[in-house]
């Protein structure tokens, strides 16, 4: 009984601990960028300008909540940009509208 008891005990702790280090990497960026390939990318800062097409924007600012809960990824679609707007993790930029992000040269 004691190592039926001991068994459990490790698997719990085994399963519990794969958890932890499984968990995604939050985001740490402020701005998320759409770019001229139809993804969008993470920056630090947004120092360029958009220029105007249809969809979404060309650049969202991340909320408190989106630096919790945005994965650390090399790029997004439409579809996650769309709802992490739904989850309140992005806001629209007042003033920018649909388009694609281009830095200044």
């Amino acid at each position: 009984m004691k190592k039926l008891l001991l068994g459990l005990l490790l698997t719990a702790i085994a399963v519990g601990g794969s958890a932890f280090t499984n968990a995604r990497k939050a985001i740490t960026e402020n701005y998320i960028l759409q770019t001229a390939s139809g993804f969008f990318i993470r920056q630090a800062t947004a120092p360029g300008g958009c220029t105007s097409s249809s969809g979404l924007n060309c650049e969202y600012a991340v909320t408190a909540f989106g630096r919790l809960y945005i994965p650390a990824q090399s790029s997004y679609t439409s579809a996650n940009i769309q709802d992490y707007l739904d989850n309140d993790y992005l806001e629209p930029i007042d003033g920018v509208g649909p388009g694609i992000y281009h830095a200044v040269p």
